[in-house]
């Protein structure tokens, strides 16, 4: 995927990364943070490159900082405004988009692993970690910005993001606390919530994940797709539909664009080249659908 996601680099905070380092179950293939200091923090900025389907063993927390964002999780679909609140929990499929083009959206977030807060066997994991990892119907929790308790948490993730951002005197406990205050919430008020879509149909979609980003350079059709995870037709369109509301193809052409569009901007290579590179063996047609994704053609993305 070709994103950019930012944010202040320090030999403790391994951070400016590209969401292109992406194995192809469409796991995040980068390390957040260290292993001394397992938590990064990312501003992106939506309206510029959007954040496409993936997943990380870590969890993720962040909120709008401005206008909008609309966040995709497992067949859900919320739109945040700045000031809103979210939280990924580990190893859930998610994207992030901008829901109003031409406008502004922009967010920051943490992500973060669990060995950050405590180890298995620690108070810390069993008050705070197991009850919310193991929670097998909490893959997200939105906060509105009119929720009373969202000012506060606000307050802990902003703090626990501006100490790891300025390297402030004793950042790591500052961020650890904070986070682990943040996940104490969470966990508290995560009981009783409405069952997540159907396991086995996310493993299947993980499974045909896998074969499109594998092999989306080739001539590839629906029935191919289904055939990866041997379900039918009918079954694939269910799957992508109940967990990622969208269809198999248009999904395939999304992610072509995506590799397309990194091409344009990390290398010298003919447009028809990229276009063929990508699955696109119509350089007409590869035009037309980068023109409707991005309002321009490959070529004026490029000098952009």
């Amino acid at each position: 995927m070709a994103i950019s996601r930012c944010s202040v680099q320090s030999e403790k905070r391994q951070s400016v990364q590209s969401v292109t380092d992406i194995d192809y179950s469409c796991k995040e293939d980068i390390i957040h943070g260290t292993s001394v200091f397992p938590v990064a923090i990312y501003q992106d900025d939506i309206e510029k490159e959007e954040v496409l389907w993936h997943w990380h063993e870590e969890m993720e927390a962040g909120t709008v900082t401005n206008g909008f964002i609309q966040l995709e999780v497992c067949g859900k679909m919320f739109i945040l405004g700045t000031g809103d609140l979210f939280f990924i929990n580990s190893g859930v499929l998610h994207s992030v988009v901008n829901p109003f083009p031409n406008r502004p959206s922009e967010l920051q977030s943490l992500v973060f692993d669990s060995s950050l807060i405590g180890n298995e066997g620690s108070i810390f994991y069993n008050n705070i970690l197991d009850p919310l990892i193991h929670n097998q119907r909490l893959s997200e929790r939105i906060i509105r910005k009119n929720d009373p308790q969202a000012d506060a948490l606000l307050h802990m993730l902003q703090t626990a993001w501006h100490a790891i951002s300025e390297e402030t005197e004793d950042y790591y406990l500052i961020a650890r606390n904070e986070l682990s205050r943040f996940l104490s919430h969470i966990a508290k008020t995560s009981y009783n919530l409405p069952e997540q879509p159907d396991t086995a149909r996310q493993t299947r979609v993980h499974t045909m994940l896998k074969y499109i980003h594998d092999n989306y350079e080739q001539r590839i059709t629906l029935e191919d797709i289904a055939g990866s995870a041997s379900v039918s037709v009918s079954e694939a369109l269910r799957c992508f539909k109940t967990t990622l509301n969208v269809s198999p193809v248009r999904y395939l052409k999304k992610y072509r664009l995506s590799r397309a569009a990194q091409l344009l901007t990390e290398t010298d290579r003919p447009v028809t080249e990229i276009s063929e590179l990508c699955g696109f063996y119509d350089a007409s047609y590869f035009t037309e659908q980068f023109r409707l994704w991005k309002g321009c053609t490959p070529s004026q993305y490029r000098r952009k």
